[in-house]
Formats: structure tokens, C-alpha cells, sequence
């Protein structure tokens, strides 16, 4: 495909074998593809070398890594940078921003602002675990309710653009921690439903 499309330089990436070469089976792979190079790179590495290679930005180059991982399936090791990426650093930047640009005493002074709150965070947990009334497990159901990034976008973005009433954002924070609350304290019940599953369906044996 990137022949046909007239692409200058093909690269690929993949990351080093244990003895920090490269796996014959991509050598012979890039030598019949006719690319120009073969970086020894992987996971997020990888997508960061190729966004600065071609001057384009992170989430661009994450979003072709994410059509190929579509066709070909999810790399574990990927999978796992990525959440400790987002749970590790994106995770309390969002906290940092909250804590920053949102006023919790906004809930004192316009108490229909913590009815609100509230409300949103309730109604989220009652409409996800309607789920299970599709035989899935209510604490897996409940807890799909947990929210942070979008609550964060529409107060910030509803603030700055002066469509929020006061108060209005911090009761969305609040109904996103009470969807967090939840979560956290489902996770006894969820921890048995994952037990029940591995009963259930046991790992292969290599």
C-alpha cells in the first residue's frame, strides 16, 4: 500500500529480540517489502520515533499504530505502556487541571449545584448498571460508570466558553467522583467476578 501511494521512505519498526537483535523472520519480511530501513523500536518508543520522523503529531501517529493493531491485534506490550501512560502521568494532570480551574466552594455557595452533582454522578450508576439485565454481572455493569476525562472537558470547555452557570462545573466534577467512589468500593465484588471467570475458563496450558 505505501508503494502504491508514492511514499518516499518505508520504515518499520520492531522491537529487539532478547539478545538485542533483530528476528530473522522481519529481516527477510523488511527485504521482501523493499523498506528502506528497519528501526529496533517498539511500543510507545516506536510511535514517538515515527511521529518525530515524519513531523507529525503523537495522536496521529497513535492513530495509524491503532488502524494496524485493529487488522493485526492488540501487542501486550503496547497495551501495557499505554495504560501506565494514561494512568500515571495523564491521570493526575487531570486532578492538577481540576483542582486549578475548578472551585469546590462553589457547592457551598449554590447548594442546588451539589443536588446536581449528585444526581449526575446517581443517575450514571443506575443507567450503566441496567446492564445487568442482560446477565451481565452487576458490579462489572455498575462500575463502567466510572468517569473522569469527558466531565473534565465539558466543564473546562463550558466555562471558558461562558455557556456554564456557577457552580454547574464543579457539580460535574462531583458527579464524576462519585462515579469514582463507586468503583472503588466495588472492587471487592469485582475482584470475586474475576475469580469466578478463571474457575470458569481456565488459562491454556503451554
Amino acid at each position: 500500500p505505501a508503494e502504491v501511494a508514492g511514499v518516499d521512505q518505508r520504515i518499520a519498526v520492531t522491537p529487539p529480540s532478547k539478545d538485542g537483535g533483530v528476528h530473522p523472520a522481519m529481516i527477510l519480511a523488511a527485504a521482501e517489502s523493499g523498506l528502506d530501513a528497519l528501526w529496533l523500536l517498539g511500543g510507545a518508543q516506536a510511535i514517538a520515533a515515527l511521529a518525530q520522523w515524519r513531523h507529525v503529531s503523537i495522536m496521529l501517529a497513535g492513530f495509524c499504530v491503532g488502524l494496524a493493531v485493529a487488522g493485526v491485534g492488540e501487542p501486550k506490550r503496547v497495551a501495557k505502556q499505554v495504560f501506565a501512560l494514561t494512568d500515571g502521568l495523564f491521570a493526575p494532570i487531570f486532578f492538577v487541571w481540576l483542582g486549578a480551574s475548578l472551585n469546590l466552594r462553589d457547592l457551598a455557595a449554590h447548594p442546588d449545584a451539589l443536588a446536581l452533582g449528585l444526581a449526575l454522578g446517581l443517575s450514571a450508576l443506575v443507567v450503566h448498571g441496567a446492564m445487568a439485565m442482560t446477565k451481565q454481572p452487576w458490579p462489572v455493569a455498575v462500575t463502567t460508570a466510572a468517569q473522569m476525562g469527558v466531565p473534565v472537558a465539558a466543564a473546562t470547555t463550558g466555562t471558558h466558553l461562558g455557556l456554564l452557570r456557577p457552580g454547574e462545573d464543579t457539580a460535574m466534577l462531583l458527579g464524576a467522583l462519585v462515579t469514582i467512589v463507586a468503583t472503588a468500593a466495588l472492587s471487592g465484588p469485582l475482584a470475586k467476578v474475576a475469580q469466578q471467570d478463571d474457575r470458569v475458563d481456565p488459562p491454556p496450558t503451554p
